[in-house]
């Protein structure tokens, strides 16, 4: 969709084109506007990602804890 060089410049042409491909998918941009979440279901989604067999492979000196999870979530709500 963008050439290398559009992406090369950082974030900025990163969030461009990811927001771009939400746009036309119709996709919400915020986290409250996905049907069945609500903000005191953090902690739960935080245990269950903690609990992925798949975030053994995150890569090497990456931490991830229930309070980084949940900051993310508030993040996008």
């Amino acid at each position: 969709m963008f050439p290398a060089e559009d992406v090369s410049g950082g974030p900025p042409a990163v969030d461009v084109g990811v927001e771009s491909v939400r746009d036309d998918l119709g996709l919400p941009a915020r986290l409250r506007d996905v049907g069945g979440v609500e903000r005191g279901d953090f902690s739960a989604v935080a245990a269950a990602i903690l609990d992925d067999g798949l975030l053994g492979a995150r890569p090497e000196g990456v931490s991830v804890d229930a309070e980084s999870v949940e900051a993310v979530l508030e993040d996008a709500w």
